[in-house]
């Protein structure tokens, strides 16, 4: 997992301990100061982005669909709730829902998906509160399927296969015009009744 730390991006505020007041008394002056309060610095936030295919291999084709994650951690206080994340990417590209809001375990997910059927690669921008996310997860790299190997690219990219180089994708073996066949076949049938009569009104039998 590849992490960053966010802290300029994700201000919180100090979860720390906040020190006693020193007084000190300049009792030349007659006056009495209280010294700032010394506060621990803030926490350090995880925020990672992972794309996983639908169905957990690749290739995923158009029509079908990416599961993206985003996942929020504060170091000290664990998951951050409530965060709003917002997805874009290119306008071929389309987010179920386009939003989500990060839940108790720090993490929200949509699906992705693209009805291009020349398929495409694309990359995915996502931001928690406002500030992008740049930190990512290693998703699926490659899936063999039928002995071909299907690679993914670098993530943010999400990779959409084209319809005619996904795995099991209907062949073009022309439209049958069942009727006609069958008319057809009655006609051979037909045909081949009139052989039958012909040939056993041919035969002689012996009296």
């Amino acid at each position: 997992m590849t992490t960053t730390s966010l802290d300029s991006a994700y201000p919180r505020t100090a979860t720390g301990r906040t020190s006693a007041r020193v007084l000190v008394t300049l009792a030349l002056l007659g006056l009495a100061l209280a010294a700032p309060p010394q506060t621990e610095a803030s926490p350090s936030v995880d925020v990672w982005l992972e794309a996983q295919p639908a169905d957990g291999k690749l290739p995923v084709c158009p029509g079908e669909t990416y599961t993206l994650t985003v996942a929020a951690l504060d170091r000290v206080t664990g998951p951050i709730p409530d965060e709003e994340v917002l997805f874009s990417s290119n306008s071929l590209v389309t987010f179920s829902p386009p939003s989500c809001v990060t839940g108790p375990d720090g993490r929200c997910s949509v699906a992705v998906t693209t009805t291009q059927a020349t398929g495409g690669t694309w990359v995915v921008h996502a931001t928690l509160d406002g500030a992008p996310i740049t930190a990512t997860r290693a998703w699926t790299d490659h899936s063999t399927v039928g002995g071909v190997t299907y690679e993914a690219p670098d993530p943010p990219k999400l990779k959409f296969w084209a319809e005619g180089d996904c795995p099991g994708t209907p062949q073009d073996i022309g439209v049958v015009d069942l009727p006609a066949f069958v008319q057809t076949i009655q006609a051979m049938l037909a045909q081949i009744l009139d052989l039958i009569r012909a040939l056993v009104a041919s035969l002689t039998f012996p009296v």
